[in-house]
C-alpha cells in the first residue's frame, strides 16, 4: 500500500462535500474520491439556500467550492487541485483526526 492509499480505517469515515452544478473542480473532487474509495455525502450549493449559507459562514463570507469537511472533527478542505496527490494528502489530512 502506497503512502497515498487510504487505509481501510479511512475508507469507512464519510465527508460531506458541498458543490454546485458545473463546478470542474467539485466534478475532479468527486472523481478524486470515488478512485480513494472514500464515502461521501454530496450537497449541492444551487438545490439549497441553507447549504448555500453553511457554505459562506464556514469560509468567512467567501463561496469557494468545494467544501470538504469531516463532520466528526470539524476539519475542512477548500477546493480541489488538479495534482491528485495533493489533493489525496489533503483528504488523509482531514480524516487523520
Amino acid at each position: 500500500m502506497s503512502c497515498l492509499t487510504p487505509s481501510k480505517k479511512e475508507n469507512d469515515k464519510k465527508i460531506v462535500v458541498y458543490g454546485a452544478k458545473n463546478c470542474i473542480p467539485c466534478e475532479r473532487a468527486l472523481s478524486f474520491l470515488d478512485e480513494m474509495g472514500i464515502k461521501y455525502d454530496y450537497i449541492d450549493i444551487d438545490e439549497s439556500e441553507e447549504a448555500k449559507a453553511t457554505v459562506e459562514i464556514l469560509e468567512g463570507g467567501d463561496l469557494l467550492l468545494p467544501l470538504i469537511i469531516n463532520p466528526i472533527t470539524d476539519q475542512i478542505a477548500i477546493g480541489c487541485p488538479v495534482d491528485k496527490e495533493k489533493f489525496q494528502q489533503e483528504i488523509r489530512r482531514i480524516l487523520s483526526n
